[in-house]
């Protein structure tokens, strides 16, 4: 493009191989009487992802007691997850947390009683959702199994009956 030392002009073009991060990329302008450079920063952004990490739990418990769910949630990109939804749930029960965004590591703690199981094998299903600056939808999940021992045949009983209410 040809312009005069008054002249403006809009130019769109694309940059290849974008590179997730910071970046530099430097301009030049110039014609038979101008030579102009100058360098611009910018920032791409990949896409939010959470992990799910360092979970502990009871692999066996008994019935009637409480324990402690711990895991951590990890912001594992550049881009900062937002309107993050977390849901644990087993058996009709659902616990949730949110967050309007997840910056850094952050222990997620759930207090869980084993008499809101409703079977022998009960599975736990934890859920993250979470969505990026224009509002795109990300999930991610992971199952545990926790099984309760030490059950009479009264207990196996009343959690059949508890699984079908």
């Amino acid at each position: 493009v040809d312009l005069g030392l008054a002249d403006e002009e809009t130019i769109e073009f694309n940059i290849e191989d974008l590179v997730v991060g910071q970046n530099i990329a430097k301009i030049t302008a110039r014609n038979s009487e101008l030579y102009k450079t100058d360098t611009i920063s910018y920032t791409i952004l990949d896409n939010p992802k959470i992990l799910i990490s360092d979970i502990t739990y009871p692999e066996e418990v008994e019935l009637n007691k409480k324990f402690t769910l711990l895991f951590n949630l990890d912001k594992n990109s550049l881009n900062t997850p937002k309107n993050v939804n977390v849901e644990i749930t087993y058996g009709k029960t659902t616990q949730t947390l949110s967050m309007d965004e997840l910056e850094e590591i952050t222990l997620i703690e759930v207090e869980v009683l084993t008499n809101d199981f409703t079977e022998e094998n009960t599975n736990f299903y934890i859920q993250i959702n979470y969505e990026d600056n224009e509002n795109h939808h990300y999930i991610e999940q992971t199952t545990l199994n926790i099984k309760l021992i030490n059950l009479s045949w009264w207990d196996k009983v009343k959690l059949f009956l508890k699984g079908l209410f």
